[in-house]
């Protein structure tokens, strides 16, 4: 009689429209399994995918190297929970469809928690690639500026529930207990938001950092392909700043008085634009100078810094867009209308 191997981790991948990406996020866990002794199971979840992604790791799934589950189209922090509930490890790790993963990253995680215990959570270290469009490279300007002190120390730390406003808190490459989330997803689903619109990750860190401190290492690591055209730039803005709502926008939050005070500032430019647009337009001239050289100070990468100058004029009014559109989903969860039928 033969007995199943005991897997030690299961590696979760929410897949939707990822074709361009998908073989080789896979190809780098197949490679990182493969200088692991341990059973790793890989779970790839298609979301309803309507390009190639599917038919891309058909192949793969017959020979048996990864378990497929398709949904319908129910957004990412669905199909991670599905991915959970079918996981046969005790310790589960999320890698996004568009992850290069870094060699070591796997076997770091295994060593931890045989070393210390499941009761741990990891947030691991992205970076970008180079030689993308300047467009790509947007969101790393925004990171730098709003986590400059987390970014200057890449040596392993770990990260008290109050301080996370301080770091980059995602699921582009994270692991946790699976019974806590398997709690928290049960927990999230009961609350009756649009799942699709919420915050999916930081909702969810949110809640597993009242359990344990949010740790990094260089060692657990990736790097992460990002948006490279224009349009899909401000699709992805209009959504981070919906998100922004959910994730960031709270009572004592470090963003909240940032996030009035700029939106008090775009509509003071729209009203100056209109009643005296010459001097506004010359006024932003000048502050576009003023901004680009206060960032060099602050030793920004050059890369960054071109494409928040660049495309800042595009970020602001989709991500506010999108704020204004979280607010508004916000406002209904709280006050939801009342059914007056007989």
């Amino acid at each position: 009689m033969t007995t199943e191997p005991v897997i030690a981790l299961t590696v979760v991948i929410p897949l939707f429209n990822s074709q361009d990406w998908i073989s080789g996020t896979l190809n780098d866990v197949f490679l990182e399994v493969e200088t692991i002794q341990e059973t790793v199971e890989i779970i790839v979840v298609n979301d309803g995918s309507t390009d190639q992604s599917l038919q891309r790791i058909q192949q793969l799934q017959s020979d048996g190297k990864i378990k497929v589950i398709t949904t319908s189209n129910e957004g990412r922090f669905s199909a991670r929970a599905t991915g959970v509930k079918q996981a046969g490890s005790e310790y589960v790790v999320f890698i996004d469809s568009r992850v290069k993963l870094n060699p070591g990253s796997l076997k770091f995680i295994l060593q931890k928690i045989q070393s210390n215990g499941l009761n741990q959570l990891w947030n691991a270290r992205v970076s970008l690639p180079d030689g993308l469009p300047k467009v790509s490279y947007f969101w790393e300007g925004i990171e730098f500026l709003a986590w400059r002190k987390h970014h200057r120390g890449p040596q392993e730390t770990s990260v008290k529930k109050d301080d996370l406003d301080f770091h980059p808190v995602g699921t582009t490459m994270f692991g946790a207990p699976r019974q806590w989330l398997l709690e928290v997803n049960e927990k999230i689903s009961e609350s009756h938001l649009n799942l699709q619109s919420i915050s999916d990750d930081t909702k969810l860190i949110r809640h597993l950092a009242e359990r344990a401190d949010l740790n990094y290492s260089p060692m657990f690591s990736c790097v992460y392909q990002p948006r490279t055209t224009s349009v899909g730039f401000a699709s992805h803005a209009f959504h981070r700043g919906t998100v922004f709502v959910d994730g960031h926008l709270r009572k004592g939050g470090r963003y909240v008085l940032p996030f009035l005070s700029l939106i008090a500032l775009q509509v003071l430019v729209i009203v100056m634009l209109v009643t005296r647009p010459i001097f506004t337009a010359l006024l932003l001239c000048a502050l576009v100078v003023i901004l680009f050289s206060l960032l060099k100070s602050l030793n920004m990468p050059k890369r960054a810094r071109k494409a928040l100058m660049t495309y800042g004029i595009i970020f602001a009014p989709a991500y506010f867009s999108g704020a204004i559109a979280g607010l508004a989903s916000k406002a209904k969860n709280r006050f939801p209308s009342v059914d007056t039928t007989i």
